[in-house]
């Protein structure tokens, strides 16, 4: 085969080796030839030539239809360039199963959910015997609330591995959006049976009941994380943070002390024990935490509304002004960021 002799004939690695004086020699031979087309093409877009690789991929596709690896290689060329519907055609056509689930996780962690359902749905038709694709399915369908989507989703993702405890994580979100409580709970008390770590279900429950406002209850779940693993920084984060929900400052600042001692820099923990001192007439010792809050998270108005009533607090108008000002920016309509600004120019 081609890449063998262009490896280790040449002693070339990797994609590099898609563009050198050989290969081109292989096409001037044999211009239709699949592979070589195919080669040349990764290689350029190895290179971060896409248009110019996607010239040859599509060559090599029109050329030898049933190559699938070359229509993997113009799916992730097509997608790379923002393409995302001639991509999914490809993958569809190239039934890479492995392409799609890489996709659909990398339109997952970038928050595309839509197109990740798309995606995923390719998966599930390409490997249909297969957990993955489900629960990455079903997780899409969680995010935008399609929860009766979800629940098809992830109970094939339990029948087709009943001891696989995501999928009942799973399915149990999906039940409580139906809210189909009793249900749910039987699946999450299969997953902690099934799990490694159980605070991650404990978490999952607990967020559940907080959406709902049933607070004692999430304080219940929160512990049950706590007690799992007391080095688990969500576990303190959210306990701290359903206690300040609660008005329960003592106790959430204690929480949120414990989570930043596990991780310093993670700026949740840091904004809501700033918030907590401030309620209890702390505010000297707020502002630092609340000021490291903005710097971190400059586009979050909660964040800058909280340190603006810190410094207001302690006689500080002109800065708490200014991080009103620069909230109301982040968000117009709030009406009353809009009125502490009034309040300040007298009006």
């Amino acid at each position: 085969m081609i890449e063998n002799y262009l490896m280790e004939e040449i002693g070339l690695t990797s994609f590099d080796f898609a563009i050198t004086q050989p290969f081109q020699v292989v096409l001037e031979n044999n211009p239709n030839n699949c592979q070589a087309l195919r080669l040349l093409g990764f290689g350029l877009a190895r290179k971060g030539q896409y248009l110019l690789g996607q010239k040859y991929l599509e060559k090599a596709v029109n050329i030898c239809e049933t190559d699938g690896a070359s229509r993997l290689g113009l799916a992730n060329v097509y997608y790379t360039l923002g393409q995302y519907d001639l991509a999914i055609e490809q993958w569809r056509m190239a039934k890479a199963a492995p392409g799609f689930l890489m996709q659909c996780r990398h339109l997952m962690d970038g928050k595309k959910y839509i197109d990740a359902i798309q995606v995923c749905g390719v998966t599930v038709d390409s490997e249909p015997e297969k957990k993955e694709g489900y629960i990455l399915l079903g997780e899409a369908f969680l995010v935008t609330k399609k929860y009766r989507e979800a629940l098809v989703a992830f109970d094939r993702a339990v029948k087709l591995e009943p001891n696989d405890y995501s999928a009942h994580l799973g399915l149990g979100k999906a039940l409580w959006g139906l809210y189909e409580d009793e249900k749910a709970l039987n699946e999450w008390d299969k997953a902690v049976s099934l799990a490694s770590y159980p605070e991650e279900i404990y978490l999952t429950i607990g967020d559940s009941y907080r959406l709902r406002e049933d607070f004692e209850s999430a304080t219940t779940w929160y512990w049950r994380a706590v007690k799992s693993n007391s080095s688990n920084y969500s576990s303190w984060l959210n306990l701290g943070v359903v206690s300040y929900l609660q008005e329960d400052c003592d106790n959430a600042i204690l929480y949120l002390e414990n989570a930043i001692d596990l991780k310093p820099d993670k700026v949740y923990a840091h904004a809501y024990l700033g918030r907590c001192l401030y309620v209890i007439n702390k505010s000297s010792v707020a502002i630092s935490h609340l000021e490291f809050s903005v710097e971190v998270w400059p586009s979050n108005a909660g964040y800058r509304a909280w340190l603006g009533d810190a410094y207001l607090a302690l006689g500080m108008e002109n800065e708490a002004k200014e991080q009103y000002i620069a909230a109301l920016l982040l968000e117009p309509t709030n009406k009353d960021l809009q009125t502490r600004i009034n309040n300040l120019n007298g009006d």
